[in-house]
């Protein structure tokens, strides 16, 4: 347990900056679009359009850290959902999905 709360703690820390922004950035939108050499590439909230990994990374842009982290222990077999936008959300999932091990 006291390592799930270490992992907990050491996400929280690590991505406390960036969120702050996001945090901000997703309550105020609606809708998010990408928008890629005049067309719209992915449309929909941002938890639907950044939860859309490889097609971000293959258009050349980035997800937010939390969806990245857990897409990347989704890609280790960790049963997460990719649609953590904050940390408080990402540490949830991951305590979640620790706690089915």
């Amino acid at each position: 347990m006291a390592d799930k709360i270490s992992l907990v703690a050491i996400l929280s820390a690590q991505a406390a900056g960036f969120v702050k922004g996001m945090k901000t950035a997703t309550s105020s939108l609606k809708d998010f679009s990408t928008e890629i050499k005049g067309g719209i590439a992915l449309d929909g909230t941002p938890k639907e359009v950044f939860t859309q990994v490889e097609p971000l990374r293959t258009m050349g842009l980035t997800v937010p850290d939390t969806v990245d982290l857990l897409d990347r222990l989704r890609k280790d077999g960790l049963d997460v959902p990719l649609d953590a936008l904050t940390v408080d959300e990402c540490a949830a999932a991951i305590t979640a999905a620790l706690a089915k091990n």
